[in-house]
Order: structure tokens, then sequence, then C-alpha cells
């Protein structure tokens, strides 16, 4: 699981603070300690690619554009709404 995984590569470091009951894990950042939840963790951080950005890459002629585009399985109507997708505003 994705906590384990976390906690073997970060134990010993200073700031890292091991797993809590499997599905989580703390670092402790410049004010406070954080605390991480590894449910869902991969999906919530994931950033949608822009619609514009997408037709672009569609468009494009070059071999190495489009097998790199096959293999990531991008769906354009997955990058939907005005500006895109992602994580939305950040203002």
């Amino acid at each position: 699981n994705l906590a384990d995984k976390i906690t073997q590569r970060a134990t010993g470091h200073i700031n890292f603070r091991p797993a809590r009951g499997g599905t989580g894990f703390g670092i402790k950042h410049y004010a406070a300690e954080v605390i991480y939840n590894v449910d869902g963790f991969c999906d919530k951080n994931k950033d949608a690619l822009q619609p514009d950005l997408l037709d672009l890459l569609n468009s494009s002629s070059d071999q190495i554009v489009s097998e790199l585009l096959a293999q990531t399985n991008v769906d354009p109507a997955a990058a939907s709404g005005p500006g895109g997708g992602g994580r939305g505003n950040r203002g």
C-alpha cells in the first residue's frame, strides 16, 4: 500500500512521521506537522490537461508526441469545463 511505500522510503528523515493506522503519515512543515491520508491520494492529486493543450497535442504530426499521447490514454473529455480540469483556481 502507498503508506507502507512512503514509510519505507522516508523513515529516518527528520521531518517524516510514520504511518498512523496504515492509512496516513505526517510531515513536519515549517509552521506545524501536517497529517496526510493516503486513501485516494493519487487520484486527488492528478492534474488534468487543459483542453487547448490536448487539442494541440492531438493535432501534432510528431511521431513521438503521438506515441506518448497514445500511451497515456488521455481522454479529451476528461479536461472539461471552463479553464479545463486540474485543481481549480488557486487565487
